[in-house]
């Protein structure tokens, strides 16, 4: 940065030691992998000015802009879960396909507010490493398409195939049983 500014580096860092600057920088750059420093970088040659630490993070990350932030992501997820027309993107409907045990359960739990409180936690953290993920692999964000479903028509039911034997026997049960019940009815009309 000093190459690239000059003096106006030099300006914007006086009297912070160049051990704490890195020590800062060092904490404040953590979960950036190499393409994002390239992608800072890459921004960086094309500024005028030097960027502050959190300036830098977020030339690093401008990529990750491409992605909504987590609450965004929850508010879309919470509109498709009423109405299955809302676009989603393929990061909430992954975020939420690794929580959606926690979604199902709300509708059979006694305590709604808490375990809704709970879910709604679990999948901002899952969105987080889901949109991690993507990036990492560079897979950019896109609205997420439903499968298609295969219409499957029913199969009607085949009567089951009997032998003659099976036939005989059928009937010779049936005629039993009214014989019987022939039976019980003569007997009650007579008391």
């Amino acid at each position: 940065m000093q190459l690239n500014y000059g003096k106006k580096f030099a300006d914007q860092w006086m009297g912070v030691s160049p051990e704490d600057l890195a020590a800062e920088m060092v904490n404040q750059y953590q979960g950036l992998n190499q393409a994002d420093f390239v992608r800072g970088i890459e921004r960086m040659k094309k500024e005028k000015w030097p960027p502050s630490i959190p300036e830098f993070r977020q030339w690093c990350e401008s990529e990750h802009a491409a992605y909504k932030g987590k609450f965004a992501a929850l508010a879309n997820i919470e509109a498709w879960l009423c109405d299955r027309t809302i676009q989603i993107t393929n990061a909430e409907k992954e975020a939420y396909n690794a929580v959606y045990s926690m979604f199902d359960q709300l509708k059979y739990c006694g305590n709604y507010e808490k375990q809704k409180f709970y879910a709604y936690e679990a999948f901002k953290d899952a969105y987080v490493e889901v949109v991690k993920d993507l990036l990492e692999k560079g897979i950019q964000q896109h609205i997420w398409v439903s499968p298609v479903a295969i219409d499957r028509k029913p199969e009607k039911e085949k009567e089951p195939v009997l032998t003659e034997e099976e036939k005989q026997k059928n009937a010779e049960s049936a005629q039993f049983y009214l014989n019987q019940l022939r039976a019980v009815v003569k007997k009650g009309s007579r008391t």
